[in-house]
């Protein structure tokens, strides 16, 4: 793909959800950066429901951001005007169900046909709650957007920063399942990348037949995707792989879902730990070494993430769909720990309010 010369496509503005989360903001960072390599005329529009904080976001010149309110058919009416395709992160919330149909169906009526879905590996086969609901949303899309992209990502590996606190606080690495079961993780990057390439398909090929409503994201329409490295691993080999990186000397302990659901809530009540700041979010994919912001995840990505780790110790298989979009293998754990590898040693006061 040439980055020189004439633009390969002009005019197309692409919608983001969930901007103001954690992943989806770094995502938007990314992304806003690799649309502008091929034109400076793409805007994206990031769809959020809280703008604070998101000033490196807004200070971007291809991005606008867009305050909605899901329940409220005004806002993403707005949001959605111009739009000739959706990236849709869920939110991470109760109703996020609600919010992904309210969605679809204003993309519907403002006539916007190309959606391509984050979803989670496990959505459409297991029965656990949070994949029955990213499947609900799949279905919504699939039945009416006429061309869509799924792409079903493994278990982040930047989940991993949950851990730091209580890697650093005690040496020890909790886990709900035994030390050798098997499980696949991708890295933030990777799927950022497979966004990013999709993304870019669309512009073009809707560039090159702008009055068609037909195979709107080249070669990848209306196909589902399941996004993992090309590693398995278990809860033992990451802790070894933790400590080769780190210099630490961490145990793993198995530990009951209830258990490890304590801990993450624990991580909660720090105040700021679980706000959303895009300046933060920007390191998150582009870190250069140093003390690590704190995180904390929100109460629906408790329950999310602890369903994500059940499903994957059944389905853990490697997959070539990720190589086969991005033209090479992802990102290891041994990446990630060795960037991540200040987050995770005792350099910072913290006490867990959950004892594991």
């Amino acid at each position: 793909m040439s980055t020189t010369g004439t633009p390969a496509f002009t005019g197309k503005t692409i919608a983001f959800t969930n901007a103001n989360s954690w992943v989806g903001c770094s995502a938007a960072l990314h992304l806003s950066q690799g649309l502008q390599k091929y034109s400076k005329d793409v805007q994206l529009v990031c769809l959020v429901r809280d703008d604070e904080n998101l000033d490196l976001l807004k200070q971007l010149k291809n991005v606008r951001v867009e305050k909605v309110d899901y329940e409220n058919e005004a806002t993403l009416e707005k949001a959605l005007h111009g739009v000739s395709c959706t990236v849709l992160f869920m939110e991470m919330d109760e109703q996020r169900v609600l919010f992904g149909k309210n969605l679809v169906a204003a993309m519907k009526k403002a006539h916007i046909n190309s959606c391509l879905m984050v979803s989670i590996r496990g959505a459409g086969s297991s029965r656990l709650r949070s994949h029955q609901a990213y499947h609900e949303v799949e279905q919504e899309i699939k039945k009416n957007i006429s061309n869509y992209v799924i792409l079903r990502k493994a278990i982040l590996s930047q989940a991993f920063l949950f851990w730091s606190h209580i890697v650093e606080e005690r040496s020890r690495f909790p886990m709900a399942m035994s030390q050798d079961a098997l499980l696949t993780h991708v890295d933030l990057i990777d799927v950022v990348g497979v966004i990013e390439a999709v993304t870019i398909e669309h512009c073009r090929a809707t560039s090159q037949c702008p009055n068609s409503n037909v195979n709107s994201f080249g070669k990848y329409t209306n196909k589902i995707y399941t996004l993992a490295g090309s590693e398995q691993t278990h809860p033992r080999g990451i802790v070894q792989i933790l400590n080769a990186s780190s210099g630490n000397n961490v145990e793993f302990k198995e530990v009951s879902r209830e258990e490890l659901a304590q801990y993450f809530r624990s991580l909660t009540k720090h105040d700021g730990w679980e706000k959303v700041d895009a300046d933060q979010c920007n390191k998150l994919l582009n870190w250069h070494g140093g003390p690590r912001h704190q995180y904390a995840p929100s109460l629906p990505m408790i329950d999310l993430l602890l369903d994500e780790y059940e499903w994957c110790s059944i389905d853990n298989t490697l997959v070539p769909d990720m190589q086969e979009i991005l033209g090479r293998e992802g990102k290891t754990l041994r990446d990630f720990f060795l960037k991540e590898k200040e987050a995770f040693k005792p350099h910072r006061a913290y006490r867990a309010t959950a004892k594991l």
